[in-house]
């Protein structure tokens, strides 16, 4: 008998309905994803606002003349800053992730915009924030989850934000990020923070 359940949009699930749900029926276990055992989800923000910034539009593996994309590059240079930083625990930012003082320093590290942490985080402020900005950094945080996004628009009407993001979400509303297609939601997460230039 199965002990552990899970909430998936205010539903209970065992592990076994889950793991079924998330892949339609299979009996094939889960794939693990990238940011199931990664905490990098700020550098792929970071990442994903300068794809925004500079209008691309290709895939983000095509390869560059040197054998690297552009954002394999930022990657690459990302983890070299972190790691030879005097602090700098290239295992720790894996597994644990950065906090908004170590994303904006790694930001500049980059040759990247210096940016800010804005206050208050609300959805008010992050339309504000996007009526000057292409996109803005906003993280999320919840019951054991944290996670960096980039907020492309805000609906203060309905204070929802659409993302574009590197795990799937497509959108924050009512406490709740939705993955894309509907799959698997994190319940009760909040905006606790928003970066922009």
């Amino acid at each position: 008998m199965e002990r552990c359940t899970i909430l998936v949009n205010n539903c209970v699930l065992t592990v076994s309905q889950f793991i079924e749900l998330m892949n339609g029926g299979s009996d094939l276990p889960v794939p693990v994803r990238q940011g199931d055992v990664d905490a990098l989800c700020g550098i792929y923000a970071l990442m994903n606002l300068q794809r925004l910034q500079r209008d691309v539009e290709t895939d983000p593996r095509d390869v560059e003349e040197d054998g690297l994309s552009v954002e394999a590059e930022f990657f690459v240079r990302a983890l070299h800053a972190v790691a030879s930083d005097t602090e700098g625990d290239l295992v720790k930012t894996v597994t644990e992730g950065l906090d908004a003082m170590d994303l904006i320093w790694l930001s500049t590290q980059l040759g990247g915009p210096k940016f800010k942490e804005v206050s208050p985080a609300t959805i008010e402020s992050v339309a504000n924030l996007l009526s000057k900005n292409k996109g803005v950094i906003v993280y999320f945080e919840g019951d054991d989850f944290t996670h960096y996004s980039v907020a492309l628009s805000a609906d203060e009407k309905t204070g929802s934000l659409t993302l574009f993001d590197s795990w799937e979400f497509e959108q924050f509303s009512g406490g709740t990020l939705v993955r894309q297609g509907g799959g698997p939601s994190v319940i009760s997460v909040r905006m606790t923070k928003v970066l922009a230039t």
